[in-house]
């Protein structure tokens, strides 16, 4: 071994700083760029020599720098990702070729990578981004089995269904005989309603093909019959597949679904449905044919039995049982039964709306309007918005509205007899309205005035009236009127009676008492100038029992009555007679109509209290005319012009003949006249005018004439 002397190593140390001084002085002139290129030529180098050696830690280290100091280097990023993904970090991975595919989008091995990783099921929240990437990578390269792979990706979710499609129908192009796909495309077709005439038109190339495919053929039924311009093709679609397969109880379902749409075959639908009935007989299939058999007038009868069996074996079922009696309900002859079930409906469900509206329509019909209200009222408060029940209640409550009216009346009193001149007016306002179905309310304050010469007498008049109706032929009417006189004897008036009423005839049986109009005496009463008593104030009370009889262009009524009438000193005097008319039509002949009427009348009288003083003989001061006998017989001819339902007026007037017999036996006869004329006027459709005009005569007494104006406010569909 040689060893250096000492000169020789000074001599290399001389060397090596030379060099060193050199290489930094070449290191210097080359400039920082080359300096960066070095570093990364060096990270890049031991980057690739660790991936060799599968030491990807370092590898990663080496090109995590190499990409700090150069985002730009396309081999570092994609090395870096491919490191990340080598060492198991595929999450750090899929970033990183995020952050690649950003800067370099045409690498389409890397775009396919990046989607199979966002396939994955733990990546499902990325899939569109597995999309995008799937495209990038073939618009750069086509790639078949990367395209079936976003074909399904697209194909997985309803919104993107249409873009799958797209995707499908590329990949058929260039192959059309892949069965696989082309059945992964057809349940496809399938998915999505928008592109049910693709789906069609496929399903109608693969029945041609397949003749005897089950699957094929029936799919193209299904197809059909969802398919308003194919309801035809589904029925004879579906026909075949029955024909072929007649033990097929699906198919014969189906079947018999296409035939209630479009079209309807109603003969072949209720074979289709007997031969069911006979392989599988369930509930709801013999609904549907009940349903069927109902829909037409000539199975009437039998919807009817066979709702009256799927009743009897299923009688908690209140649609069945609903259903049935709708049908009852159809025909007049069946509405006591269809009430009938609609009461059990009621009993299990009172709240049903259904029970309450088919009630309504069966008391409409049968003439209950009461009922009618009653029930459809119910069955709106369930369905306010039923525009069916509503109008029938519209139409329940014509001629029953609430209204208002204003009532003007004038009367003169004149004749022979000095005690009984009279005159006098009143006014009044009220209203009307049903307070219940059942139940029907008036309420009127009015004012009166009365005068004869100087004197007068003034009152305030209230009055209250109620009709209850139990039934559409009995009812029963109640009213009150109070007149509060000023400076006279406040009087009561009452009527209380029973009214029943059949087809030809009504009986109304009752009890009224009322103030006697004949003089200012007896309305009012007074004071006797010579014995400081009072006097007057006559009051009638009776009781009645009013008939009628409706026969084929006449009709007949006749009240007898009995009572008595009470007044002021004059005591009570007892009275009895009987009223009857006859009403004969002669002739109608469109808007025009005449008849003739008898008027027939004829009371008797206990006492004689016409007189107008006190005394303890007869006349008892009672200021009232009652004769021992008095009879009125009146020969009216009546004319009647309508001029439509609303317009119309009326005259009445003829000869009447009076005779009377006073409690000293005297008689009297006389010849007269009497009349009224009546005119009604419809304004608008709320607005009622009505004005008349009435003579009559009081035996020798007096002649009365009164004039009456009425006007009446209607809430039209209240």
């Amino acid at each position: 071994m040689i060893k250096a002397q000492p000169d020789d190593v000074g001599e290399m140390k001389k060397s090596y700083i030379l060099a060193m001084i050199v290489l930094l002085g070449l290191v210097g002139f080359a400039g920082p760029a080359n300096g960066a290129d070095m570093k990364e030529s060096w990270y890049m180098s031991r980057g690739k020599s660790n991936m060799k050696i599968k030491n990807y830690k370092a590898a990663i280290e080496a090109f995590e720098k190499l990409t700090e100091l150069n985002p730009d280097n396309q081999e570092a990023m994609r090395l870096l990702g491919t490191a990340y993904e080598s060492e198991g970090l595929t999450d750090k991975a899929i970033a990183q070729y995020d952050r690649y595919l950003e800067r370099f989008p045409k690498d389409a091995d890397i775009a396919f990578k990046q989607a199979g990783f966002l396939d994955w099921s733990r990546y499902a929240y990325r899939k569109k981004d597995a999309v995008k990437y799937y495209r990038m990578g073939l618009a750069v390269k086509e790639h078949r089995e990367n395209r079936i792979k976003l074909a399904k990706l697209l194909a997985g979710d309803k919104s993107t269904a249409g873009e799958a499609i797209g995707e499908y129908k590329k990949l058929l192009a260039s192959n059309p005989e892949d069965k696989q796909l082309h059945s992964e495309y057809v349940k496809l077709l399938l998915w999505d309603e928008r592109y049910r005439q693709d789906a069609i038109s496929e399903y109608e190339k693969m029945a041609r093909k397949n003749p005897d495919n089950l699957e094929y053929n029936h799919q193209l039924a299904k197809l059909y019959a969802k398919d308003k311009a194919h309801q035809e093709d589904a029925k004879t679609q579906y026909q075949k597949l029955v024909e072929k397969n007649p033990a097929n109880i699906e198919l014969r379902e189906e079947y018999i679904k296409s035939l209630t749409k479009g079209k309807k075959n109603f003969s072949e639908t209720k074979t289709q449905y007997e031969i069911l009935l006979k392989k599988r007989d369930r509930l709801e299939t013999r609904l549907a044919y009940a349903d069927l058999l109902a829909g037409e007038e000539s199975t009437y009868d039998q919807a009817v039995t066979q709702y009256a069996r799927l009743t009897e074996k299923n009688p908690g079922r209140i649609d069945i049982r609903t259903k049935y009696a709708d049908l009852l309900l159809a025909r007049k002859e069946n509405i006591e039964p269809a009430m009938a079930q609609y009461n059990i409906i009621l009993q299990k469900d009172p709240e049903n709306a259904a029970a309450h509206e088919g009630l309504a329509h069966a008391y409409s019909w049968s003439g209950n309007n009461d009922m009618a209200i009653y029930h459809s009222r119910k069955a709106l408060a369930q369905q306010p918005k039923d525009k069916e029940t509503a109008g029938l209640e519209k139409d329940l409550m014509k001629g029953r509205e609430p209204r208002i009216y204003t009532d003007l009346r004038y009367f003169n009193q004149s004749g022979d007899n000095e005690n009984y001149k009279l005159s006098g007016f009143s006014a009044a306002m009220g209203g009307r309205g049903d307070l219940t179905p059942f139940l029907t309310g008036l309420a009127e304050i009015g004012y009166e005035k009365f005068w004869k010469d100087e004197d007068d007498l003034i009152a305030k008049t209230l009055m209250v009236s109620l009709q209850y109706r139990f039934d559409p032929e009995q009812n029963a009417d109640f009213a009150f009127t109070h007149h509060f006189m000023d400076h006279g004897q406040s009087g009561t008036e009452f009527l209380l009676q029973y009214n029943l009423k059949k087809p030809n005839y009504t009986v109304t049986p009752g009890i009224k008492r009322e103030l006697r109009y004949d003089s200012l005496l007896a309305i009012g009463g007074g004071i006797d100038k010579v014995t400081a008593k009072k006097i007057g104030a006559a009051r009638a009370n009776k009781a009645f029992c009013a008939l009628s009889y409706q026969g084929e262009g006449w009709k007949t009524a006749g009240t007898p009555y009995a009572g008595f009438v009470s007044a002021d000193t004059a005591g009570s005097n007892a009275f009895y007679g009987v009223d009857a008319d006859l009403d004969y039509s002669l002739m109608t002949r469109g808007a025009f109509s005449l008849s003739v009427l008898d008027l027939f009348g004829i009371v008797h009288y206990d006492k004689d209290h016409s007189g107008f003083v006190d005394r303890n003989s007869p006349p008892y001061p009672g200021g009232y005319y009652s004769p021992r006998i008095f009879v009125n017989n009146a020969l009216d001819l009546q004319v009647t012009y309508a001029f439509d339902l609303e317009d119309r007026f009326t005259l009445r007037a003829g000869p009447c003949y009076q005779f009377s017999e006073n409690h000293s036996a005297d008689t009297a006869s006389k010849l007269g006249v009497n009349g009224r004329m009546e005119y009604l006027k419809r304004f608008q459709e709320r607005w009622y005018f009505n004005a008349a005009a009435q003579y009559d005569q009081v035996a020798d007494q007096y002649n009365k004439f009164t004039v009456m104006g009425l006007v009446t406010y209607i809430f039209v569909g209240m």
